[in-house]
């Protein structure tokens, strides 16, 4: 079953189970709090607001900083955050 697109009121967003709550720097499923890291939230947030369309992970490190001068990026843990938050 599709989700659909999120659902902006105020700062926050609904998607499927999940409210994204901008302000307080919280993720809720079904009601009860996900922690998150400071780095997965500012992912999901950038997401989240360019719902619709193809985020690349270039984007994601160019708007996060966390290219180096030599254009190296982090090491993929982030994505493997991101699923092990999307399967509790």
């Amino acid at each position: 079953m599709a989700a659909g697109p999120p659902q902006q009121t105020d700062q926050n967003f609904r998607f499927g189970p999940f409210e994204l709550l901008e302000r307080e720097g919280e993720l809720r499923k079904n009601g009860l709090r996900i922690k998150l890291q400071d780095h997965p939230l500012r992912v999901l947030l950038e997401l989240v607001a360019n719902a619709g369309r193809v985020v690349t992970r270039e984007e994601l490190h160019q708007k996060d900083g966390q290219a180096n001068a030599k254009g190296h990026h982090r090491p993929r843990s982030c994505g493997q955050q991101h699923r092990r938050y999307r399967h509790r």
